[in-house]
């Protein structure tokens, strides 16, 4: 009996599975992170607009030689924050604290330690990728149908 010759179309989509796969994850993991920044920009911008009043008062008040100096303060850890966020990642990282980026490798670790245990979250994970699968399929799917749609219509053999 002839040996059977492993099929290497099934071997391309496997590894252009397992590709878009990673690509889904890293998207979701840059979308999650972008999200926690955003949260604690808006929370700080929040904070400061109140606190930016409250210093200019108390500099007029109680400086009349340097009434910006708390303003200027404020505006000086409003920038060390910014850097801190780093919300659209063009910012160098302080090296003395740790940034949002490294709160969500740290959870990242978590997550694919607990992914690798085959826990809860490898069930989430699955559930994730068949649910991305079946929605590409569905607008694969229905693409097609417009498309052969569209070619029947301007069919002149159906115009008829």
């Amino acid at each position: 009996m002839p040996e059977k010759m492993p099929d290497k179309t099934s071997k391309a989509n496997t590894t252009e599975l397992a590709k878009n796969e990673a690509n889904h994850w890293r998207l979701i993991k840059k979308v999650i992170g972008f999200q926690f920044k955003l949260a604690l920009d808006g929370i700080r911008d929040v904070l400061l607009s109140p606190i930016s009043i409250g210093a200019a008062v108390l500099g007029l008040l109680t400086r009349p030689d340097d009434p910006e100096k708390y303003y200027r303060a404020l505006l000086k850890f409003g920038m060390k924050s910014d850097r801190w966020i780093n919300l659209f990642d063009s910012a160098e990282y302080m090296a003395e604290k740790l940034s949002p980026d490294e709160y969500i490798s740290k959870i990242e670790d978590l997550v694919v330690r607990e992914h690798n245990k085959r826990g809860v979250l490898q069930a989430v994970k699955n559930q994730t990728d068949n649910l991305i699968d079946r929605a590409q399929s569905n607008l694969d799917k229905k693409a097609s149908y417009l498309k052969s749609s569209d070619v029947k219509r301007n069919d002149p053999k159906n115009n008829g």
